[in-house]
């Protein structure tokens, strides 16, 4: 059943199909994207310390994998709650992913830059 044939179906899954009512949708999704990204930036900031960052960023871009692949079965009639796990899944990749590249070059900066002892090139990257 589709919601050109049955606009009943479009209303009850994911709004009347309203440009307005679709942005608040919309923001509904990124809000949750970023409630889920704020409440595990500091858990995966802990993970990265502890199992080390190139992992923190592998998971992160598993999980982008998985975001790809659900967005793959988006179609007019998905529903609201699958866009929502899906900006959910999008908010832990992007947490694992946030601060991990920014620690992970720190961290990495002496063996790539071993003569810049005063870190004068930093800015450079």
């Amino acid at each position: 059943m589709d919601r050109v044939s049955n606009p009943e179906v479009g209303f009850t899954l994911i709004g009347n199909g309203n440009f307005i009512d679709g942005l608040g949708l919309l923001g509904i999704l990124v809000s949750i994207e970023m409630v889920v990204q704020t409440l595990l930036d500091y858990p995966s900031g802990a993970l990265g310390d502890w199992i080390g960052q190139r992992w923190v960023i592998g998971i992160g871009n598993a999980l982008y994998g998985v975001v790809f692949l659900m967005v793959s079965f988006v179609t007019v009639s998905t529903p609201f709650w699958f866009l929502a796990a899906l900006f959910a899944v999008q908010g832990i990749a992007q947490s694992q992913i946030s601060g991990a590249w920014g620690a992970w070059f720190d961290n990495n900066y002496r063996v790539a830059m071993p003569n810049d002892t005063d870190r004068k090139q930093y800015g450079v990257f």
